[in-house]
């Protein structure tokens, strides 16, 4: 594995160093002004991807670097920003935002409208975990593809203690071994503890096979707090409709007083239709998705929209609000470039009110954007 020099310049919008002594060079747990030796595991159209193995390969440190409070945080690729205090990583999350959503909003407009929602808790919040297994090697843990190696987590930070609780009992005398005894080879385990403590442990299914939900259930909550403060401000009355896109089973609407239709495609498991909800299942994606919709809300006006998308956006979004012409949009995301795609055509019409920031994913390079788009006045 070729060892080269680095020094860092600034982090890119994935939390990545950006060293450009010879070729660009992206890396993860650094921070800028620090120099160093790292081992480059990709290169890819003229730049270069690595990783550092200790702390030993950084010879410049910056003073906002401390000691990572986690035991595999070097192996582990599951955090990217333990090597910083929290109120570092919250400003470095703020900034990636800021340049990824620069197509659709200047610098200086983003800094009057953005508003910062730090988890009250960087560790013991996940609810959910899926760890990768080799029965021939005997590990299991998260496969970190950079060293080629699956890194076992006994210890990790970021678990919530019911979680933890069951990653342990895997670990202790190799249990999980036992229970993958009539198992393939290779594959993955996924532990969840629902809001009601009961657990589930599933072997080589989809992730999130029983219904997605959110890892972080404190920042949930929050942001459906949000969400109702501020559909109250958008609505003169409770009467009017709400269209919920990627729904689920009604996570984001289920507090709003509002008749909401709750679409998504995926199964809804749990779920029944109320006076003030009605839930269909639909694959947005297909190319009638919006003539179904309009057929099941029976040509109902819709006064706005709540859009929670997965990871690839909803690319379409501005065909959807020319047909509902609703009068806001709430659009949330955890890919906020995709975020910055789908929203750039709907600004001929529409003007961003508002952009949170909710951290949901503490020590890693992830977090939900909350943009609120409002009806440009005739």
């Amino acid at each position: 594995m070729k060892k080269v020099s680095f020094k860092i310049d600034h982090l890119d919008s994935l939390g990545q160093g950006v060293s450009k002594i010879e070729d660009i060079l992206f890396l993860e747990k650094t921070l800028p002004g620090e120099t160093g030796q790292a081992y480059i595991h990709r290169k890819a159209k003229g730049v270069s991807f690595g990783h550092i193995r200790d702390s030993k390969d950084i010879f410049q440190t910056s003073p906002e670097r401390i000691d990572p409070d986690c035991p595999h945080f070097w192996e582990c690729n599951g955090c990217q920003y333990l090597h910083t205090n929290y109120r570092n990583e919250v400003n470095f999350k703020k900034n990636s935002l800021s340049r990824n959503l620069r197509k659709v909003i200047s610098e200086e407009e983003f800094e009057k409208k953005i508003n910062l929602h730090p988890a009250p808790n960087r560790f013991q919040y996940r609810n959910r975990v899926q760890l990768h297994y080799d029965k021939k090697k005997k590990l299991l843990g998260l496969h970190n593809i950079k060293i080629k190696k699956i890194v076992e987590i006994p210890s990790c930070k970021i678990l919530n203690t019911d979680v933890q609780k069951e990653v342990i009992k895997l670990y202790e005398n190799k249990e999980w071994l036992k229970l993958l005894k009539n198992k393939a080879p290779k594959g993955h385990i996924e532990i969840y503890k629902t809001q009601d403590k009961k657990s589930s442990l599933a072997i080589n299914q989809r992730y999130a096979h029983n219904g997605f939900t959110q890892v972080n259930q404190v920042m949930n909550q929050k942001l459906k707090d949000l969400i109702k403060i501020k559909i109250q401000k958008f609505t003169k009355n409770q009467n009017v409709n709400i269209l919920d896109l990627f729904g689920g089973n009604g996570n984001l609407t289920n507090q709003l007083p509002h008749p909401t239709f709750v679409v998504d495609s995926g199964p809804l498991k749990e779920v029944t239709s109320s006076n003030n909800k009605v839930f269909h299942q639909c694959n947005l994606y297909k190319e009638n998705a919006i003539k179904e919709i309009k057929h099941i809300i029976n040509n109902k006006k819709i006064e706005g929209f709540i859009v929670d998308p997965p990871r690839s956006g909803l690319n379409n979004l501005f065909d959807w609000s020319s047909q509902f012409d609703p009068s806001f949009i709430f659009y949330i995301s955890c890919n906020p470039s995709v975020l910055a795609r789908d929203i750039s055509p709907l600004l001929t019409k529409y003007t961003i009110n508002e952009i949170n920031l909710l951290d949901f994913f503490p020590s890693t390079q992830h977090y939900e954007t909350f943009v609120i788009l409002q009806k440009k006045s005739p």
